[in-house]
């Protein structure tokens, strides 16, 4: 493996003028830390322009730039994580470089800037260890990964029914993006965005509209997709943010006994009535976990339901992500110039999909959070190998 002299350097790859918006954004938060908000939070555009002293036409120009923007999908991540687990066991130094050769040929990415700069929003960065410098994955993402895996593998194996909650933008693009994934704003344009619950027996529950927010989504929720759900259900959604913002929920040392005992038993630490509520605030206090509430959440909790939010980076561990490729891929006809008749194409598409295919779409989603959890195990035993520097992984 190549040594990565150069690797140390990337934390600080910046150019000049990436430091002056860099050092922008941060006296404009410190200033706000102190007088409040400048800029309301649903101007989004507004923010982006106060904070980094642009201009429309610069942040226009760079939403509708056509540079390829490469996202991992299941597949390469898991081709990825193999190919570190093997040069983990070597026990050498090796950078996103050395990573990007030996995968290239297996995936389909564009080029070594867009690995490179995809890899990085996933998490992985070059951390020192007694072997030199080597790249790994923030420990606080594999952690939230772990977690979901192991609530999800023990609900499935309590033959829990499951249901996964999305929304698609449905317009003549004909792309079907999620509602985050769109630069634009869809209520400015001719477009529906459909809600839509699924389950291994198919569409539970479906509703287009003409806007999307937060308010409606959980209308939608609370007035049609409750009652349509079997007793003691599993939710799992991402964390868009149509499905709510999250409230963090701190422990004091004032909690009730109760309360602690619940906070530590919801984040899987082990604890005891028979502990002290001083022994149970010190578990708190060492946990790293940030308990974090959503108002949707407590909806479904109030009806006896369970809700798992997807890991970072991980949306398409959802059933919804399969049959949305499945949509874009088969041989369904959309072709329409009318947004209306697109959404009634759309809808019987959904429908007529034959009861083994959401069989199997289930298999592919179990299977691959089998093998996701395995290479993590690995992955950490041969990262055991390594001392890693604690400030990498402050």
């Amino acid at each position: 493996m190549a040594k990565v002299d150069g690797d140390e350097n990337e934390k600080n790859a910046f150019d000049g003028q990436e430091h002056d918006i860099l050092r922008k954004i941060f006296e404009k938060c410190k200033y706000e830390s102190i007088h409040g908000l400048q800029r309301p939070l649903e101007l989004y555009r507004e923010r982006v322009l106060y904070y980094t002293d642009t201009t429309e036409h610069v942040l226009n120009a760079v939403l509708n730039s056509k540079h390829v923007s490469y996202r991992p999908d299941l597949f390469d991540r898991a081709v990825i994580n193999d190919s570190l687990k093997t040069m983990y066991s070597q026990q050498e130094s090796f950078s996103f470089n050395d990573i990007y050769e030996k995968i290239k040929e297996k995936v389909k990415v564009p080029d070594l800037e867009n690995f490179c700069r995809a890899m990085k929003q996933l998490g992985y960065k070059p951390m020192n260890t007694n072997y030199g410098y080597i790249i790994a994955e923030d420990p606080k993402v594999t952690y939230e990964r772990f977690r979901y895996l192991k609530k999800i593998t023990k609900l499935r194996a309590a033959s829990k029914a499951i249901y996964y909650i999305d929304e698609r933008i449905i317009d003549l693009n004909k792309t079907f993006k999620k509602t985050w994934l769109d630069h634009e704003d869809v209520t400015k344009n001719e477009a529906y965005v459909f809600f839509h619950i699924v389950s291994k027996n198919g569409l539970e529950k479906g509703l287009f509209c003409n806007q999307a927010n937060a308010e409606d989504f959980s209308k939608w929720i609370s007035d049609i997709v409750l009652s349509s759900m079997k007793a003691s259900s599993v939710i799992i959604m991402d964390n868009s943010s149509l499905h709510g913002k999250p409230v963090i929920e701190p422990i004091s040392r004032y909690h009730t006994k109760a309360d602690m005992l619940n906070w530590l038993q919801r984040n899987n630490i082990p604890c005891s009535p028979s502990m002290r509520k001083a022994e149970l605030y010190d578990l708190i206090a060492r946990c790293p976990v940030k308990d974090k509430q959503y108002q949707l959440d407590l909806i479904f909790q109030a009806h006896g339901h369970e809700v798992l939010r997807l890991p970072e980076n991980y949306h398409d561990l959802s059933m919804t992500e399969l049959l949305w490729e499945h949509i874009l891929s088969s041989s369904f006809s959309f072709e329409t110039t009318n947004v209306f008749n697109l959404k009634t194409k759309v809808y019987n598409a959904i429908t007529t999909i034959r009861q083994e295919k959401w069989f199997q779409f289930e298999t592919i989603i179990k299977d691959t959070e089998k093998n996701i959890f395995a290479v993590d195990e690995a992955i950490e035993q041969a990262l055991d190998a390594y001392e890693i520097d604690p400030k990498d992984v402050m």
